[in-house]
């Protein structure tokens, strides 16, 4: 049986990967280096604070070292389960502590009946919904069996 067949399609190239790596890792380290006040940021920092910015950089720069080290087993699943719990606190902080006013769409329909905005509760369960994928990933990155290739060259 052709070994190959088992293996997942390459999506991207070595070019299309070095390109989107630089992109991630660079935009990582801007974001980071503006939560600290090296770099301006300008109007995104206006009312988010400096942590939370340095969170979504941190994600940024994770998600570029995936790219990197692609299909790595554990080390793949620990830092999805990183990227993820980013995510759920970026979607938690706007459930908790955003700016209504900057939220699209009414939700009329709904907040009417419950004088709750419906989008606070939206971003709310995203947030959850990140806190189980990150759990699982971590779950992953716990368990998961390291292969061991057969045809050591020693």
């Amino acid at each position: 049986m052709n070994e190959d067949a088992n293996k997942p399609a390459e999506l991207l190239g070595g070019r299309e990967k070095a390109i989107l790596t630089i992109i991630f890792l660079a935009s990582g380290c801007y974001l980071i280096l503006g939560s600290f006040g090296i770099t301006d940021t300008g109007k995104l920092s206006a009312n988010i604070p400096d942590w939370l910015i340095a969170v979504i950089g941190g994600m940024l720069l994770l998600l570029g070292l995936m790219i990197v080290l692609g299909d790595s087993g554990r080390i793949n699943d620990l830092l999805a389960g990183l990227v993820i719990s980013g995510m759920a606190t970026i979607f938690g902080w706007i459930s908790l502590f955003g700016d209504s006013a900057n939220f699209s769409g009414d939700g009329a329909l709904i907040a009417d009946f419950t004088s709750f905005p419906l989008q606070r509760a939206i971003f709310g369960l995203g947030a959850i919904f990140c806190l189980l994928g990150a759990g699982y990933a971590f779950y992953r990155a716990r368990t998961r069996k390291v292969k061991r290739s057969l045809n050591r060259d020693n």
